[in-house]
């Protein structure tokens, strides 16, 4: 592969200590992560024109894959950002970080320099490794056809079943997020205000140290 281009950070004068282990399990280093809109998203920790350190924390910014020197701030947290993860049509960012703080943001009228938080739910103590948004029901499959055949009829959307049924068999919007103890938990916005509606589980009888966690729908 070729590479096309690459950005780069104002680097601090003064990196951590623990960030110079690149194998260390338990150091949070930061994430990128491209929806199927080709909006980059990815996590800083620090603000961008920080080279101090004085905004140590957990900063998200995303972008466009045309234009990534032109990035814009989504959210910022007080502790480093664990998870980004975006949903299958690329409309909503997941953002979790290292207490358990999850938030689901969406652009503000289509505004790639303006985002608003739809839902949040908190899992106190809880490091989050990982998230998945439900399944909407919908899925594209390639069809063996020419080589020469419009792409519109070498792609078929087949119907499956979401994750989650609301009222008449409609698929639910919601996140799946997984902890490093091995917490399971689902959220789902709310009817009214921000704060959603969770249900958690254990994945095992005991809590356990997870290391990496990698979710799939059925």
């Amino acid at each position: 592969m070729d590479l096309i281009y690459s950005m780069r950070r104002k680097p601090l004068k003064c990196e951590p200590p623990h960030f110079e282990s690149v194998t260390d399990p338990e150091v949070v280093r930061p994430i990128c992560t491209i929806s199927t809109c080709n909006i980059i998203a990815f996590s800083s920790p620090t603000e961008l024109n920080d080279t101090e350190g004085d905004t140590w924390g957990g900063h998200v910014f995303v972008c466009d894959l045309d234009t990534p020197w032109d990035s814009h701030r989504v959210t910022s947290s007080a502790y480093p950002i664990s998870v980004l993860e975006w949903d299958i049509e690329g409309k909503q960012l997941l953002v979790a970080n290292t207490v358990g703080e999850v938030s689901v943001f969406t652009q503000k009228d289509y505004l790639l320099n303006e985002w608003t938080c739809i839902y949040t739910a908190s899992f106190p103590g809880e490091h989050i490794i990982g998230a998945s948004f439900f399944h909407n029901g919908r899925r594209a499959v390639m069809v063996d056809k020419k080589p020469d055949a419009p792409i519109s009829e070498r792609i078929q959307m087949l119907r499956c079943a979401p994750t989650l049924k609301g009222f008449g068999g409609v698929a639910s919007e919601g996140a799946c997020i997984v902890t490093a103890t091995g917490l399971v938990g689902a959220l789902v916005p709310p009817a009214e205000g921000t704060r959603a509606t969770v249900t958690t589980d254990c994945l095992r009888p005991t809590r356990d140290h997870i290391t990496a966690v990698s979710i799939a729908h059925k």
